[in-house]
């Protein structure tokens, strides 16, 4: 009985999850930097923005670098490695999801729904970030929601 209480966890990371966020991640060459496009469930997606860069950019200077890669997926167990830093947001649009459209269609998925999923995404890109404890133990890899946080009072 309640066998899930003894799960041994393997991994762990804390993270501020949002659709058009920005992270940053420490490398010995400087500072990689992705966007996140998409979360959905046992991958995530995501464009690199840039990779060894000497400083940790803002936001304003991230927005005038054009992605170096489109669309990346990768399995989800690999967040936890990363150790990503959240560096600030900028709302998702269709020009943002050109590279994951072009996936999912390759995929298989039909233009109509490509095209409900990229709205959608653009809408909640909108919305504040969530704060996840994402995790791995012997049965797979596991989120949980925290808490919803409100980055507009810092920024």
């Amino acid at each position: 009985m309640f066998n899930f209480l003894k799960r041994k966890k393997i991994k762990e990371t804390t993270l501020d999850i949002q659709f058009g966020a920005f992270y940053a991640t420490k490398t010995k060459d400087g500072y990689e930097i992705i966007r996140l496009l998409d979360l959905p469930g046992d991958s995530y997606h995501y464009q690199i923005i840039g990779s060894a860069l000497p400083n940790l950019p803002t936001v304003e200077e991230l927005e005038k670098i054009k992605p170096f890669i489109l669309h990346i997926p990768m399995d989800i167990a690999a967040i936890i490695d990363k150790n990503f830093q959240y560096v600030g947001h900028r709302k998702l649009t269709q020009a943002d999801l050109a590279g994951y459209k072009y996936y999912l269609k390759e995929m298989g998925a039909d233009e109509k729904a490509v095209r409900d999923h990229a709205r959608q995404l653009i809408r909640l890109s909108n919305e504040a970030p969530d704060r996840m404890r994402i995790y791995q133990d012997q049965d797979g890899v596991f989120g949980e929601h925290l808490e919803t946080i409100d980055y507009s009072a810092k920024m």
